[in-house]
């Protein structure tokens, strides 16, 4: 049985063998990792974010995304036991996030945005080999593609722009 972790929580997400849950009142993510499925989760990690406030965040296998009231942080786990270091910083906010594999769904009050962070963050570790980071900048090939559904109380009317 798992004991319990002792937090003022405003959101988690699990995946894996990995929880993570915001803290309100410590202004920080925790993680939580697991060896099994019939283990019970142990510390791993606080990820020391330095943001004024919190949106939500989302977590599939080793990527994790953190929303912030001024940006969007983006981290991948590490080799080196589980650690978990940030890759990119969307230099906006996000309300709302989908993340499957290597692909984030990022949305705000009318648009919603579509990344593929395997092609601007090549050196994301794949699963299930897990390998360090060479950088955390975008690759010279690395080019932001950005589908903007805008949307309102008329849905026959949406339309679709590619910037």
């Amino acid at each position: 049985l798992q004991d319990p972790i002792i937090a003022d929580l405003s959101s988690m997400d699990l995946s894996h063998d990995y929880l993570v849950y915001w803290d309100l009142q410590e202004k920080d993510a925790f993680i939580y990792s697991r060896k099994g499925v019939n283990e019970s989760f142990a510390f791993l990690q606080k990820m020391d974010l330095s943001v004024s406030g919190y949106n939500q965040l989302a977590l599939d296998k080793d990527v994790l995304v953190i929303g912030g009231e001024k940006e969007t942080h983006i981290f991948s786990q590490q080799e080196n036991g589980g650690y978990w270091a940030e890759i990119i910083t969307l230099d906006q906010p996000y309300d709302r996030f989908q993340v499957s594999g290597r692909n984030l769904l990022v949305a705000n009050e009318r648009e919603v945005y579509s990344f593929n962070l395997e092609e601007c963050a090549p050196s994301i570790p794949t699963i299930p080999t897990r390998m360090p980071l060479v950088s955390i900048a975008p690759t010279p090939s690395c080019h932001w593609l950005d589908i903007v559904i805008k949307y309102d109380n008329f849905p026959n009317e949406t339309s679709w722009e590619i910037q």
